[in-house]
């Protein structure tokens, strides 16, 4: 049997699904949060809440497929678990690193235009 062909396939499903549940959750609520900093145009909201999730997948998607490039040879179901698990978790970490980034930079953006609103 070769444990990499079914590693691939089980860290792409599992990245896979991960990345689509995730960047769906966050275009159906990011929606709000950049009405806030423009609520004066909700198509250019739309527009760039589209634009951000086809972003985002392709960032996600690009890097699981070059994670799989830098794969070690899998030789046996614990390697398996533990190479998925290894590979699955950097993937995760980075979609959370992503996300308070994201935040961090709203937060920046919608602070910068109050104080530039009051001047």
């Amino acid at each position: 049997m070769n444990y990499n062909i079914l590693t691939y396939g089980l860290f792409f499903l599992l990245v896979g699904y991960i990345t689509i549940q995730v960047g769906w959750t966050f275009y159906k609520n990011g929606e709000h949060f950049i009405y806030n900093l423009i609520p004066d145009d909700p198509h250019l909201v739309q527009a760039i809440n589209k634009l951000l999730l086809v972003g985002y997948y392709l960032l996600n998607l690009g890097y699981a497929t070059l994670v799989v490039s830098t794969w070690e040879t899998v030789h046996d179901l614990q390697e398996l678990f533990a190479s998925l698990s290894t590979k699955a978790g950097l993937i995760i970490l980075g979609l959370g690193a992503m996300h308070f980034f994201n935040l961090l930079i709203l937060t920046l953006y919608k602070s910068h235009r109050t104080i530039r609103s009051r001047h």
